[in-house]
């Protein structure tokens, strides 16, 4: 969370100093750093809080560290669209949405197979929406422009590959998880956790 809000404060100063002085590579710098640790430190966060809402072993004991921590996450991608050399800045905000799905999944507080259910459900719309979001990018470039977000990509292109790459896992674990349910597994998973705790 720190981190997060150091990175947005770092890169107002860094994109202020740019306009006086440009830099030809600013890869290293260290809003690019904060952005990508906190996001690899809140997704390794949401995905041991979810696995363990599955197998029900952990409770989160606060909830309003863990919206300010994700939202101070998404916040810091928001705040590097501004950055033209940020290249990850639009592929990390979906990832902040994923991890804001993640986080509120987590605080429902669903017995397991109704996370599983939830998670299916939320990841299909998720899916729906960002290509949604992606076939009506043209007026989304004119909105992002009229904010003075540096444009990336060129309305014409046809896909993007990181989009796909997210979209298919995505897909994939949704795919997944629908075909283990009506079996059970996550079922007799959680029946075995009672029973082991009993």
């Amino acid at each position: 969370m720190a981190l997060s809000l150091a990175g947005i404060l770092w890169l107002i100063l860094e994109l202020r100093a740019r306009r006086r002085k440009p830099t030809s590579n600013a890869a290293a710098s260290f809003h690019n750093v904060a952005a990508l640790w906190s996001l690899l430190v809140m997704s390794a966060v949401v995905a041991f809080t979810l696995s363990a809402d599955v197998f029900s072993f952990y409770q989160t004991p606060s909830a309003l560290l863990d919206w300010v921590a994700v939202f101070s996450v998404a916040a810091l991608m928001f705040a590097c669209l501004w950055d033209r050399q940020a290249a990850y800045a639009v592929a990390g905000l979906y990832l902040a949405g994923l991890l804001i799905i993640g986080t509120f999944l987590d605080h429902l507080k669903l017995a397991p197979e109704h996370l599983i259910w939830s998670f299916m459900m939320v990841g299909a719309v998720y899916v729906l929406l960002a290509a949604c979001i992606w076939r009506a990018r043209t007026p989304v470039l004119v909105w992002a422009s009229r904010l003075h977000i540096p444009q990336r990509l060129d309305p014409s292109v046809g896909e993007l590959k990181w989009l796909d790459a997210f979209t298919s896992i995505v897909v994939a674990a949704v795919v997944i998880d629908c075909l283990l349910e009506p079996a059970g597994v996550w079922g007799m998973v959680a029946a075995r956790d009672c029973s082991d705790s009993q």
